[in-house]
């Protein structure tokens, strides 16, 4: 459990991580101001985080940067209260009038999600996936690594198999799922995150799924599935 200021510092911190991708420094989030603490306080704090496991740095000298879990704690308590699906609900009627859920509709829907969240996006319905936007995940890549590259091309080749797993033992409770890092049940790649909607209808059972950089834009991207909720539970 970190304190209430100790969340007020992750909370900035990883605003301006997500934002200019910048290693998290005590002198950067000082000269960001909003802080009433000396420089020394903050480095404790920043400290104290890493011990917590919500920082990490790569070299002693260097800066830190956020672990899986801070992610998922940003986006818990404070992405998930600022969602704006209304954003996107005329766009979809727009793109989408008067359509039927068929072959053409869930690849062009794909083609769409992909190109307005900058990521890749596999809708699985009926067991058959389509898929777009491979070339928007790896453009927004923090890393070039190969071996990164191998991992995350098998996860593309292996996603359809385990998709179809994942709707069989899906929990219906939850409807939105969001896995950063290691914990997602579809990929293994640490360098991803996945948002998986479960998309439930008269005519359909299936499940989209967004794949992209952690530091892509959580709340854009959840605004838009929860939108496509919205809009697909009334076709």
């Amino acid at each position: 459990m970190i304190t209430e200021r100790q969340g007020h510092i992750l909370k900035l911190a990883l605003d301006r991580y997500l934002r200019d991708n910048d290693a998290i420094t005590s002198g950067r989030l000082f000269e960001g101001g909003g802080f009433e603490l000396s420089p020394a306080t903050l480095r404790n704090e920043l400290a104290r985080l890493d011990e917590l496991g919500y920082l990490y740095q790569s070299h002693t000298s260097g800066g830190r940067y956020p672990t899986d879990l801070a992610l998922q704690w940003f986006v818990e308590e404070f992405v998930l209260h600022t969602l704006d699906p209304d954003r996107f609900s005329d766009s979809l009627e727009h793109e989408f009038v008067a359509v039927n859920p068929n072959q053409n509709f869930f690849y062009n829907f794909a083609q769409f999600a992909a190109d307005t969240c900058d990521s890749f996006c596999n809708v699985h319905v009926d067991e058959v996936s389509y898929q777009a936007g491979l070339d928007d995940l790896f453009s927004h890549l923090d890393t070039d690594s190969p071996d990164t590259m191998r991992t995350i091309v098998r996860d593309i080749e292996r996603l359809n198999r385990r998709l179809r797993d994942f709707k069989n033992k899906q929990n219906d409770k939850e409807y939105l799922e969001i896995f950063i890092g290691e914990k997602s049940p579809v990929t293994d790649s640490k360098d991803l995150a996945v948002l998986l909607l479960k998309m439930h209808n008269a005519d359909f059972d299936g499940v989209t799924v967004l794949i992209g950089s952690k530091r892509m834009p959580y709340t854009r991207n959840i605004s838009f599935l929860e939108a496509s909720k919205q809009f697909l539970e009334k076709m």
